[in-house]
């Protein structure tokens, strides 16, 4: 596990109301909730224009590139990711992460954060497990087709694309894994899977072709069968029917794949 995390971009844990909701909403919200974008709107409204860079461990301005901001919206499966020593792109990019966080409270931390820039943004979004359980994959549609609206109606050169969701044991169960863990056990695979090919259309549907996913992480194949890999899950230790969030170690490697992708693909594409 990382240590503790840097109150400076936003709120570290849920004991007290997170300054970015209650700064930009107006509502006390108590969650974890990390935030480059305020903590640099807070460096330049002191006339500082200069970060030590949480994510690029390096030293660099707070102005963003000309081909526009690149940032990754996430709930708790990337959270404080950047806490990784061997995070280090040579790029730079926004992250801004709530735990437990749904599509609608990420698309409201956009629109609070971001939602008046005249600059391109450019998002790559990886989350809605918290949505599972509570909305149809119709729901999660339209607050994904709301947000791509507005981003392209503030600047046509604005880009959204969506990473498919993991499949954890807490919310899919595979017939390889052998029986359910529980007789009370709620399986939505056909739910997440649902998510995923939509997923796949909004992406084609706005000519991003094949966004990277992350369907497969934590799982794999065996005797010609899918299965989960349970020790790649951090709750393991807690019965199988707990595991939602990877291993540190298997977060890192996802992070690293989302990096090759924006290096690769999302950058080449936008400039």
């Amino acid at each position: 596990m990382y240590g503790p995390a840097d109150p400076k971009f936003g709120s570290p844990d849920k004991t007290a109301p997170c300054p970015p909701c209650r700064e930009r909403l107006n509502r006390d919200l108590f969650h974890r909730h990390h935030s480059t974008r305020w903590y640099h709107d807070r460096l330049n409204a002191e006339n500082k224009f200069v970060v030590d860079c949480e994510m690029c461990k390096v030293t660099h301005t707070t102005v963003p590139a000309e081909r526009g901001r690149i940032c990754i919206f996430t709930s708790s499966t990337l959270h404080n990711i950047y806490m990784d020593p061997r995070v280090r792109p040579d790029i730079h990019i926004d992250v801004e992460s709530i735990c437990g966080g749904r599509i609608l409270d990420l698309y409201r931390a956009w629109k609070a954060a971001y939602g008046d820039d005249q600059g391109k943004v450019h998002i790559i979004l990886v989350t809605g497990l918290n949505d599972v359980k509570k909305v149809e994959p119709e729901g999660f549609a339209s607050v994904l087709n709301l947000w791509n609206y507005e981003l392209f109606e503030q600047n046509p050169g604005n880009t959204l694309r969506v990473c498919k969701l993991l499949r954890p044991p807490m919310l899919c169960w595979f017939p390889g894994n052998g029986p359910i863990p529980s007789p009370d056990y709620v399986n939505y695979m056909d739910r997440v899977n649902a998510i995923n090919v939509l997923i796949d259309k909004y992406n084609d549907e706005r000519g991003h072709g094949k966004v990277l996913g992350f369907a497969c992480d934590g799982c794999r194949v065996r005797r010609g069968r899918i299965e989960h890999k349970f020790p790649d899950w951090r709750e393991v230790g807690n019965g199988p029917a707990a595991c939602l969030h990877l291993s540190n170690q298997k977060r890192y490697k996802m992070y690293t794949k989302l990096e090759k992708f924006i290096r690769y693909r999302v950058i080449p594409e936008i400039l």
